[in-house]
């Protein structure tokens, strides 16, 4: 099955903080970080505005036909690049990773 590769920027203190986190969950970075966006994509919740980086580490995440559709459709209602929304779910994850008026969606239901 062929994956979408999509490349997105953190500041570096982000991206110490999601290596650290890869490194406990035994993963790569990348499949760390895809792993993340899958799960956000799944969640309800209200995502704070956050400026895209200008200079930036870039990361990677390969997301699956199924989750690269859900991430269009955000990218669609937000009017952002992938790339921004990627950006957006994961440095949102970070501030804050359970929120408490988060919930599980299905899209099969959409």
């Amino acid at each position: 099955m062929k994956k979408h590769d999509i490349k997105f920027a953190v500041n570096i203190d982000d991206k110490r903080k999601l290596l650290l986190m890869a490194y406990d969950a035994d993963l790569s970075l990348t499949q760390f970080c895809s792993k993340l966006v899958r799960e956000e994509l799944v969640r309800y919740r209200m995502y704070s505005k956050i400026a895209y980086p200008k200079n930036g580490e870039l990361i990677h995440v390969k997301l699956e036909d199924d989750y690269f559709k859900m991430l269009q459709t955000l990218s669609v209602q937000w009017l952002l690049p992938y790339r921004h929304v990627v950006h957006r779910l994961v440095t949102n994850y970070l501030k804050e990773p359970n929120p408490i008026d988060a919930m599980v969606i299905s899209y099969t239901d959409l």
